[in-house]
């Protein structure tokens, strides 16, 4: 048996089934197109940069809106920063 036009034009009620499948699969891929597009956790160029968030800045705020908070640094972990060597924090 073939699947196809005849199918559903002798089986008239399989065409609801293959129109929600069908839009499923459309809408399956239309989100991974998006998620592609638009998401930054979404890396498809892993020649460029395969981690971008390495280069995110401390000093700025990545949030779209704060209310009431100033970024201060920790002193456990600046004197552990100092000890092993790691580079300071930049507001300090």
């Amino acid at each position: 048996m073939s699947f196809g036009f005849g199918v559903l034009k002798k089986h008239y009620e399989l065409t609801p089934l293959f129109s929600l499948i069908g839009g499923v699969c459309v809408m399956a891929g239309s989100y991974i197109g998006y998620a592609l597009i638009t998401k930054s956790d979404v890396v498809v160029n892993r020649s460029a940069n395969p981690f971008p968030w390495d280069k995110v800045d401390p000093s700025k705020p990545q949030k779209l809106f704060t209310v009431s908070q100033k970024w201060t640094a920790i002193p456990e972990l600046e004197q552990l920063r100092r000890e092993i060597g790691s580079p300071a924090s930049p507001n300090s």
